[in-house]
């Protein structure tokens, strides 16, 4: 015949057992993902700043010249493109958005614009994505990187709330240049934005994606 100390300690097993499932379900509750509904980000702008660091390339091999840093201020309008076999929840794209001197614009080419693969969490992927900034001075950042595009929602409505976009690792090769000197420059970019509202956008990047599928 067990004793009271055994069955207190049985009570005591069963407690720390009970408190254990408790403390794991609540984890797991918290650990759920919230979901974003798909294309929710559709047409909305971003500004996003590229900065490069690398060094100039000497003509003829003769070396590397002098370190340079260069700034590209842009902007993007993202495109929800439909779920399909492969994207379940859809691909986000849009070319980057660009001043490539003091009195005009331009708009990268179609294979130097964002394009990435939509997660059911709001986040947006693109691996080995080529991109091309380039600023006001005509200096150009170029290369391949790793970009992510989080979207997120109001709590409460369920409604867009922001879009944050960073870069995960770019190097900055190719065409890249210094335009001062001018030479071309070799090195590591890093581009981060946000969401804005489409009144604090340039006309000038706005006439760039006019008749497009977003609406003016």
């Amino acid at each position: 015949m067990e004793g009271l100390g055994s069955h207190l300690r049985r009570g005591l097993a069963l407690a720390a057992l009970c408190a254990v499932a408790v403390g794991g379900a609540a984890f797991e509750a918290t650990a759920q993902v919230v979901g974003v509904p798909d294309g929710i980000a559709n047409c909305v702008w971003l500004k996003v700043t590229a900065k490069g660091s690398g060094f100039e390339l000497l003509d003829g091999s003769a070396g590397l010249g002098p370190k340079r840093s260069i700034t590209a201020p842009c902007y993007m309008q993202l495109v929800f493109v439909a779920p399909d076999a492969n994207n379940p929840h859809g691909r986000y794209g849009a070319p980057i958005l660009c001043p490539i001197d003091a009195a005009n614009w331009a708009p990268s080419s179609m294979d130097a614009s964002f394009s990435g693969k939509a997660l059911g969490d709001g986040n947006v992927i693109a691996v080995d994505d080529y991109l091309s900034f380039t600023n006001a001075g005509g200096d150009i950042v170029e290369g391949y990187g790793t970009h992510r595009l989080l979207i997120t929602v109001d709590k409460k409505t369920g409604l867009f709330k922001s879009a944050m976009f960073q870069t995960l690792g770019a190097e900055m090769i190719d065409g890249s240049a210094y335009f001062v000197t001018p030479s071309l420059v070799t090195g590591g970019y890093v581009a981060k934005g946000t969401s804005l509202p489409a009144d604090k956008v340039p006309p000038q990047a706005k006439a760039l994606v006019a008749g497009g599928p977003c609406p003016p």
